[in-house]
């Protein structure tokens, strides 16, 4: 296994100077051949969604961590569940207005996300039926 801590202070250096680059580039008063240059890297590439995802998902299970640290939180996994419903929640009430308006297309990916509402709303009723 590899020294966590060593890995942690590698990869924070890293993301470190890939926000200074992303910032230098994006900055009004940055050189346009520079930002040229970040955003031909990026075209067509899958890395700044992927990077965007798995930051997103490692801040969700830090958050997890952290709590659980401060004594919070006994429980790693109460405690990532907790953050998880927290962001849930978040994402509902943003979703609210445009469901109460009929705003949210059909798309895919919102008749998957109704689906997953519905089946964990359904077994959720279901358990607390019993």
């Amino acid at each position: 296994m590899p020294d966590l801590p060593t890995l942690m202070v590698r990869v924070t250096g890293d993301l470190r100077f890939i926000h200074v680059l992303l910032e230098d580039a994006a900055r009004t008063d940055s050189d346009p051949t520079h930002r040229k240059q970040i955003l031909e890297q990026l075209a067509g590439s899958s890395c700044l969604e992927e990077l965007k995802a798995a930051v997103d998902n490692m801040r969700h299970l830090l958050w997890s961590y952290v709590e659980a640290q401060s004594g919070r939180q006994t429980d790693i996994s109460r405690a990532l569940q907790s953050v998880r419903m927290k962001r849930v929640t978040e994402m509902l009430k943003t979703l609210q207005p445009d469901v109460q308006q009929s705003r949210l297309a059909p798309t895919p990916e919102a008749d998957h996300f109704l689906e997953m509402v519905t089946k964990i709303a359904k077994s959720t009723v279901d358990r607390h039926k019993e």
